[in-house]
């Protein structure tokens, strides 16, 4: 365990680290439980299983944290599974628990295919508790270190876990809300993306391409070109993530084509500065390419516009659709969302769910936050006013 842990802080800091108590717990846990019969056995350390010899530790402590990764799926010796049954004592409860997990592998390995199929080559896919992640991004450079493609994988899976379940966890959903699970598909060059996002979201584009609704999908090419480090791709992905729950949480609706392109835009901005403090992201070249913000840290000047009087109409702005914000009401929409989210995150999930069933924006408001648009308005300038930096 201690040179596991070492181990773990040379190659990955903190978020190794954390992987390999998920591992031992996890690990343990897949072997015996509490509950099972004790069974002595010294082969084993009275687990009735034990690590699959063919998989490094830190390999299988990151394994542990995903439901199927086509990395390990093929192995001989445990099928995915991670652990092996113990030839020297007999643990029914143990047994039990691994033939599920390789029916469970089993049948996940045979969902997926399809992917594989699709594209015409065996793809690196991980299924992790809320997502499919399909990863063919080569070494990337992470926190001053080089990255093992498999590493990479299982680093996104990770890190789409977390924003599913800050999601949730502020704006009070629960994980019964979503159908199914989003598929994350990011490509070493652009033409493996375009032919993914023709294939799985039915479009094709050099940039990023989702599927929104019922079938959430998101296909983008990693490279230097479009993503100069591991930053700028990790907040895109947040941001374009964001749209995918957004729109498959139940009532399932994309309301960035019913007026709602505000919401829309204003909480994957929202989910980018909640990490970063900054909204780099647009989903549209032409809006990114005209106006920045200041890099993306859109406080200051959103103040600015406040102070200025030049901030654009609302309830012109609550009319728009996506495609149709312009850069300043991106950044007034962020802002927006910020103030809702402040105010009461779980009121602002009930305002999304009321836009997803049609209700227009100014009705939910008053739903929702017995909010009238000029009331909203007033209250949000005195806001920003008071909390925005100058500065």
């Amino acid at each position: 365990m201690t040179r596991m842990w070492r181990r773990a802080r040379r190659i990955g800091g903190a978020a190794a680290v954390l992987a390999v108590f998920l591992a031992v717990g996890a690990g343990l846990a897949s072997a015996r439980t509490g509950q099972d019969e004790f069974v002595r056995c010294t082969k084993c350390g009275d687990r009735g299983a034990r690590p699959c010899g063919e998989h490094r530790g830190l390999e299988l402590a990151v394994e542990n944290d995903v439901l199927y990764c086509s990395a390990i799926a093929g192995c001989a010796a445990c099928g995915g599974a991670g652990w092996i049954d113990c030839p020297q004592c007999a643990n029914r409860a143990v047994e039990e628990r691994l033939a599920a997990k390789l029916a469970g592998l089993s049948a996940r390995r045979a969902a997926l295919a399809v992917l594989d199929a699709e594209m015409g080559w065996p793809l690196r896919v991980l299924e992790s508790a809320h997502f499919v992640v399909v990863c063919e991004l080569g070494v990337q450079k992470i926190d001053k270190r080089k990255v093992a493609p498999h590493e990479v994988a299982h680093l996104y899976a990770a890190r789409l876990e977390r924003l599913f379940a800050d999601y949730c966890r502020i704006l009070g959903v629960a994980e019964s809300e979503f159908a199914q699970k989003p598929r994350i598909m990011l490509w070493a060059n652009v033409q493996d993306h375009e032919r993914a996002a023709l294939r799985f979201c039915h479009e094709a584009a050099g940039a990023g391409v989702k599927l929104l609704g019922v079938d959430p999908t998101y296909s983008v090419a990693g490279t230097r070109a479009l993503f100069a480090d591991d930053e700028l791709l990790h907040r895109n992905v947040v941001h374009n993530t964001t749209h995918l729950l957004l729109s498959h949480q139940r009532p399932i609706l994309w309301i960035g084509n019913q007026k709602g392109g505000w919401a829309d835009e204003g909480l994957a901005h929202w989910f980018e500065d909640l990490t970063w403090g900054r909204c780099d992201n647009f989903c549209f070249e032409e809006v990114n390419t005209i106006y920045g913000f200041k890099g993306g840290q859109w406080r200051v000047p959103v103040r600015r516009i406040v102070v200025a009087g030049e901030v654009p109409s609302l309830p012109e702005l609550f009319e728009q659709n996506t495609t149709m914000l312009s850069p300043e009401q991106h950044a007034v929409s962020f802002s927006l969302v910020d103030y809702l989210a402040g105010r009461d995150a779980t009121r602002l999930n009930r305002l999304l769910v009321h836009l997803r069933e049609k209700m227009s924006t100014r009705d939910a408001l008053r739903a929702d936050f017995d909010l009238s648009v000029l009331e909203l308005e007033e209250e949000w300038r005195a806001w920003v006013l008071a909390t925005y930096p100058a500065r």
